[in-house]
């Protein structure tokens, strides 16, 4: 029988069968094919899906037509960034830092960390809101959630146990397996607690994940004595321990599951990734890791602090089905036997929450964010007087990163050959409770401090950690270990400093293939007025949809011929300024609101790299090492680098002062000689230019001598008050902290008690250097002093913070805190955070202009100094192509990444302190300024 002459059902359930672009190419044979693909609910169903990144979710009722319409609904609402309805949620307790958000359940800690409250976040508009509490009864260290697979919290705790006179306290660590909806022990568990260790030390830092019926613990130990991490992999059902083993101190803090099979877990000792296969057996053996990719290295005297991740959704159980369906039939209030369980927790009543699954689709797992953030410190050198020469590493950098695990799951097939696992002839028990300690460790000796700094400076140079089984290296010859050039650029998209965000405090901000962020509404310290709108910042949705991104390209593309043609016929010639929706944006314009600028739309780079306009079809054969250009300095001024290189890629001529070392003080002193002008251009945002001369250092130099009445010295510190504007230096080798414009930076005799500096520059030789440039940007800008120049007028404003020096700083043996370093970063912004390309700057302010020196461009595809800097406009579409983070003060080489994005803004304003984000919702947390509890949530439901 022809195929054409099947029933027509059956013809449509065989294509259903088809990938899309088969589908589409079905469709083109035949009329008759054609209009049997577009009336079946179940192939437009699947394809809605496909181009969602989603799957379908076995455990819903309703119909195929009726998912096809929720899925319409909910995509639409996320494009055009509108809710179906807003709500405001009181907390109802004090927390204590302990939270998690999975599956529309958002849980806290107590204050006193020995209970939990949760509530179901609303899906529906009118849905009670109900929060539950639970008393655990022991010291919680950390929870993991598996809502939706096994309706399972998994509690860490952490209890004193009692030793002889004499002796020092150790402590218990467990796991509480409990049924979330009902507070029970969980039916599928064997017991409903698994002893973990036994240790001499009562709160490690937690990092835990939950996949099938595999559970992975990484615990790490933040004390003086460096203990060794720890990796758990258990069969959390049975209780049988898979496999551990042991890590130097703080190499590991967390951990992504890739698939059932497979979990990563982000290296800080090596910096790397670490991507480890589940062993199919307990074994006895050290579990290595089956693939290492590297990340980007980082300069000499900085030092990767930390570095955290988390991906949700997380993969679900092929075995995990016939459970869900189930549970999701029997409602929520289904009870365990708890007569035999040995545990504490506070059983009285099953909760009312019902945690079903009730979607009718799921995000898909694979396609999932896998999001990084890292903590970068800087070595210091902190002079105590009286006390000597001391010496720390305070945080100073953070970055975040994403890549979705369908990168990682293709670089395992790519790169890993499966090779018979080595097993245990029996499986290795839970641990029994030790009589002794059992953490090497002890009292700090007086070589503690010492080897502390000898290991920082090994770090630096990635050695082998050390192994608990006596293995000399922490990633033998045979397992292949990736650059991340060979890796990184096609599959990352990188975001530079959490400073202006209101997000890095908490990590919940990715769902599926999409994250959020948010720049803070005000400076830390400012009294909000909700009168005031300007006050209030939009949150922005980054979207990493392959589909979503390449038809958003098409549009942007189609937009901006029409653009051209538009302006050729109103006689405007090429059309420059804003660009369409920050998607268009001429030379130098930040297009994805992330800080990287794209590649020009015309030149041989992009002709050479590109290979393709579609950011979306790129591979990792476009990314070809260029050579990093130098500035001679970037001034405190929005917009504006002036180079002394000849063609903006190069050096030739010109001073290299990115050098350490020695020549810095020579570079600086022959850069001040120079008598060379420069030609620098103003490009506004209504796209008109303006050109000028500048005068080189040297001849600028000469005239603001002569302007100081021939005094015959050199412009010192006082320089500062004389320039009239809010101008400083800003070197790859001088390590300077932003400061607002009030608060000036002080010169050595100003300094009372302590004084810091970075180790390759001394403070006299910066300040005179940094005096040099205020004068030749003052002489540049006011001429003989007849008034400011309209470009230059708006420089002291308010908004444009200035750059200065950090007296601050930790000296060595400062114990590391977490929220501190959150702290910290508040009060000190670290010093690469320049302006806000095409931000919302009261008054006239120039905007990213590009870079001129002998008629040519620089790459405009270059960060120049300023990272990532967030969107602020009306929800404008912004896309995200392929850019550069050039950022010599931390990594060694420029950093690429082209992972391609959509962003969109929210349409109204908020004065929130952070921002979460789940697969239905944008969560807004309002907290107390002064004790950081969360008070209360804005819940914005999209569907």
């Amino acid at each position: 029988m022809p195929f054409l002459a099947l029933p027509h059902e059956i013809i449509a359930s065989i294509l259903s069968y088809l990938p899309p672009e088969d589908l589409l190419s079905s469709q083109l044979t035949s009329r008759y094919l054609n209009t049997a693909i577009l009336n079946s609910v179940s192939i437009q169903y699947d394809r809605a899906l496909t181009v969602a990144c989603a799957n379908d979710s076995p455990l819903s009722q309703r119909s195929t037509a009726a998912k096809l319409e929720s899925l319409k609904r909910v995509e639409d609402a996320w494009n055009s960034m509108q809710t179906d309805f807003t709500l405001g949620m009181e907390v109802p307790l004090k927390e204590s830092g302990v939270y998690d958000l999975t599956g529309g359940v958002y849980l806290l800690s107590t204050a006193d960390r020995m209970g939990l409250g949760y509530t179901k976040l609303p899906s529906k508009k009118g849905e009670e809101t109900k929060w539950e509490m639970m008393q655990v009864g022991k010291w919680i260290v950390d929870v993991g959630l598996c809502v939706y697979e096994h309706d399972l919290v998994a509690i860490v705790t952490s209890t004193i146990r009692a030793t002889p006179a004499g002796e020092p306290n150790t402590y218990d660590i467990s796991i509480e397996l409990l049924e979330l909806s009902t507070k029970l022990p969980h039916p599928l568990a064997r017991n409903p607690s698994i002893y973990v260790m036994n240790s001499l030390w009562e709160r490690p830092a937690v990092g835990i994940e939950i996949v099938g019926k595999h559970l992975v613990l990484v615990l790490s130990f933040n004390t003086r004595e460096h203990p060794e991490d720890r990796v758990f992999i258990f069969e959390w059902q049975t209780g049988t321990t898979i496999a551990s083993f042991e890590a130097r101190c703080h190499t590991y803090s967390s951990v992504i599951f890739l698939d059932e099979e497979h979990f990563l877990l982000p290296s800080t000792h090596t910096i790397t990734l670490d991507i480890f296969r589940v062993p199919s057996a307990p074994i006895l053996t050290k579990l290595e890791p089956i693939l290492v990719l590297a990340l980007p290295t980082l300069v000499q005297g900085r030092i990767l602090g930390y570095m955290s991740c988390r991906a949700e959704p997380n993969p679900i159980g092929k075995d995990s089905y016939p459970n869900m369906r189930a549970r999701c039939s029997s409602g929520p209030n289904t009870t365990s036997d708890s007569s035999t369980s040995t545990s504490n927790i506070d059983t009285k009543a099953a909760s009312p929450i019902n945690l079903a699954p009730e979607r009718d689709f799921l995000l898909n797992s694979r396609t999932a964010l896998c999001l990084f953030e890292l903590r970068i410190h800087v070595l210091m050198f902190h002079l105590v007087p009286g006390n000597g020469l001391q010496m720390g590493f305070p945080f100073r950098f953070s970055f975040t990163f994403v890549a979705p695990r369908k990168a990682f799951l293709d670089l395992i097939d790519t790169h890993v050959t499966r090779a018979p696992e080595a097993t245990a002839s029996e499986a290795i028990p839970s641990p029994p409770p030790p009589t002794e300690r059992t953490h090497r460790g002890g009292p700090p000796s007086g070589e503690t401090i010492f080897s502390f700094f000898d290991d920082v400076d090994r770090a630096h140079e990635r050695p082998p950690m050390p192994q608990h089984s006596g293995a000399s290296n922490a990633h033998p010859p045979h397992i292949p270990k990736i650059a991340y050039d060979a890796w990184g650029p096609p599959c990352t998209r990188w975001f530079g400093s959490n400073e202006y965000d209101v997000s890095p405090r908490w990590i919940t901000t990715s769902a599926g293939g999409r994250c959020v962020r948010m720049p803070i509404p005000r400076r830390p310290g400012q009294v909000p007025n909700e009168a005031r709108e300007d006050e209030k910042a939009r949150y922005y949705v980054y979207d990493f949809n392959e589909g979503r991104t390449r038809a958003a390209w098409t549009w942007k593309m189609k937009k901006e011929a029409e653009e051209k043609e538009r302006a050729v016929t109103e006689g405007r010639g090429d059309s420059k300024g804003k660009g369409l929706d920050q998607g268009g944006g001429g030379h130098g314009d930040d297009v994805d609101g992330d800080g990287d600028s794209p590649r020009p739309d015309k030149g041989k780079q992009k002709a050479a790299d590109s290979g393709s306009s579609d950011p979306a079809r790129r591979t990792a054969a476009a990314y070809v090492p260029r050579p990093r250009p130098r500035r001679s300095s970037l001034f405190g001024f929005p917009g504006l680098v002036v180079s002394d290189d000849e063609d903006g890629h190069g050096d030739e001529g010109g001073v290299d002062i990115d050098d350490d070392g020695a020549d810095n003080q020579g570079d600086a002193d022959e850069w001040k000689a120079d008598g060379r002008d420069w030609k620098v251009v103003f490009e506004y945002e209504d796209g008109t230019r303006e050109e000028t001369t500048m005068p080189g250092p040297g001849r600028a130099r000469a005239a603001a001598r002569a302007d100081e009445g021939s005094q015959g010295t050199d412009a010192g510190p006082s320089a500062s008050a004389s320039a009239g504007g809010n101008v400083a230096l800003h070197t790859s080798v001088v390590e300077e902290e932003l400061e607002h414009e009030e608060d000036n930076m002080p010169g050595l005799e100003d300094v009372e008690g302590e004084e810091e500096w970075e180790h390759d520059r001394t403070m006299d030789s910066f300040l005179d250097y940094e005096a040099a440039m205020e004068a030749a940007w003052d002489h540049a800008l006011h001429g003989d002093g007849d008034g400011d120049s309209e470009s230059g007028g708006e420089d002291d404003d308010e908004e444009d913070d200035g750059h200065g020096i950090d007296f601050g700083g930790g000296a060595i043996g400062e114990e590391h805190d977490e929220d501190d370093e959150h702290d910290h970063h508040e009060d000190n912004p670290h010093p690469l955070h320049q302006f806000l390309p095409g931000g919302d700057f009261d008054g006239d302010h120039i905007a990213l202009g590009p870079i001129i020196d002998d008629g040519e461009f620089e790459d405009s595809t270059r960060e120049e100094w300023s990272l990532d800097p967030l969107p602020r406009d009306a929800d404008a579409l912004i896309l995200g192509d392929e850019a550069i983070l050039d950022c010599p003060e931390v990594f060694l080489d420029p950093v690429r990444h082209a992972l391609p994005c959509v962003v969109r803004g929210s349409r109204t304003r908020h004065d929130w302190q952070g921002v979460l984000l789940d697969e239905e919702r944008v969560i807004g947390i309002m907290a107390d300024p002064m004790t950081r509890h969360v008070q209360n949530l804005e819940v914005h439901h999209f569907g």
